[in-house]
């Protein structure tokens, strides 16, 4: 009796011992999984992060090349009209809320002059096309919003569009103008998008764009030398392009 007793205990202990051995190695390994799992997501993050990434030397490097094709004529700022270089200007400028900067290049000054817009997307220089008039166009720093103003004769056209994600999308078209051409009076009218508005809905409706004290010139509307230029606008020619 004694003796089955002893090896009924015994058995007991060995399955007792087995059972806190698979625990253990089931806890190890569930450990070493989880580790390795979140090593895995750690390091795809890491990854990510890194490839995502545009240094400054980078966006310049990619930003230069761009401006040495426009002054060597390889790339045409306008079809149909030569490069008029000795006007035109450029600057870096921060549309949207990243860290790398937009590259601004004026055609020039004249009346029909406009800015080319050039995004860096960690590969290529995107052209997003032409804005503003007399070489210049307004723009509100880090929230993406833009303006191209062009009008004469009592009244202008103002466009509002957004950069983001590089890409840039039209809001919507203002005209802004006298109602009375004849000259009695200087009472003005909106007209967004075909319907026209008073001032009070004008007022609202343009809110949304932020307030107009705080958009900024992307380049300048007149240039007669290097010293007429505000801080961050440049000449268009090698020895700038070099510093940039």
């Amino acid at each position: 009796m004694k003796r089955t007793i002893s090896f009924m205990v015994i058995i007991m202990l060995v399955f007792s011992l087995s059972a806190c051995g698979v625990g253990r190695a089931s806890g190890k390994i569930t450990t070493e999984a989880e580790e390795v799992t979140e090593d895995a997501v750690a390091t795809e993050t890491e990854t990510v992060t890194e490839s995502e990434i545009i240094t400054e030397s980078e966006y310049k490097a990619a930003y230069k090349a761009k401006l040495e094709a426009i002054l060597n004529g390889s790339e045409i700022l306008y079809e149909g009209m030569d490069n008029n270089i000795a006007e035109s200007c450029f600057s870096l400028i921060y549309l949207d809320n990243d860290d790398v900067p937009e590259l601004v290049v004026s055609d020039g000054f004249l009346k029909f002059a406009q800015v080319t817009l050039y995004s860096y997307d960690g590969n290529d220089v995107i052209n997003q096309g032409k804005y503003g008039s007399f070489g210049n166009f307004e723009y509100l720093p880090r929230k993406g919003f833009l303006i191209t103003e062009f009008g004469g004769g009592g009244g202008k056209t103002v466009t509002y569009y957004k950069f983001e994600n590089n890409s840039v999308a039209q809001l919507c078209g203002i005209y802004i103008g006298v109602k009375d051409f004849a000259g009695n009076s200087e009472e003005l009218k909106y007209v967004i998008d075909e319907v026209e508005l008073s001032e009070e809905e004008y007022q609202s409706y343009i809110s949304k764009f932020g307030k107009e004290e705080d958009y900024k010139t992307a380049l300048v509307y007149y240039m007669d030398s290097d010293s007429d230029l505000p801080d961050g606008v440049y000449s268009l020619n090698i020895k700038n392009i070099n510093n940039l």
